[in-house]
């Protein structure tokens, strides 16, 4: 079969050259979009995934301040029974600070031949107090000791 360069068929503004020009420039645009697609999503996942992964962060994690207030109750000659008071909620973790307490004492043993590293970390663990924690938290000294045990098995 011979291609005849009139027009023919489905194309009657040309013929086959112009519709492989066509069909060529169709491909090419195509192939162009899936390139910027493509560097668009490298930009976004691989260049710049830090920043992404922040913003992303921002919005999951953050700590706000949330006001409320009850009306007062009062009794039938309007003196107040029970009145709002601010409230403040701390919670701690006893594993997780013994786990830095015992970390931070073992930076200071491992680390003889940097005077600087083990002072920092001396005044850090100077401020932790296994029996204070251990008071604040009603939990017994010898229970965080069995945390850094359990730690360090696990480890």
């Amino acid at each position: 079969m011979v291609f005849s360069s009139k027009a023919s068929g489905a194309s009657a503004l040309g013929g086959f050259e112009q519709d492989k020009n066509r069909f060529r420039m169709v491909w090419g645009l195509a192939l162009v979009i899936l390139a910027l697609l493509i560097s668009r999503a490298y930009y976004i996942q691989v260049a710049n995934a830090q920043f992404y992964q922040d913003k992303g962060n921002e919005l999951i994690t953050s700590e706000r301040t949330q006001k409320s207030y009850r009306g007062m109750i009062t009794d039938r000659n309007n003196l107040p029974l029970a009145v709002s008071a601010p409230l403040a909620t701390v919670s701690f973790s006893p594993h997780d600070y013994s786990r830095e307490y015992y970390e931070l004492k073992r930076i200071i043993i491992t680390n003889p031949s940097s005077p600087q590293l083990q002072a920092r970390m001396q005044k850090r663990l100077d401020n932790m107090d296994l029996t204070k924690l251990a008071a604040a938290a009603n939990i017994s000294v010898d229970e965080l000791k069995k945390s850094r045990l359990l730690m360090t098995v696990s480890m």
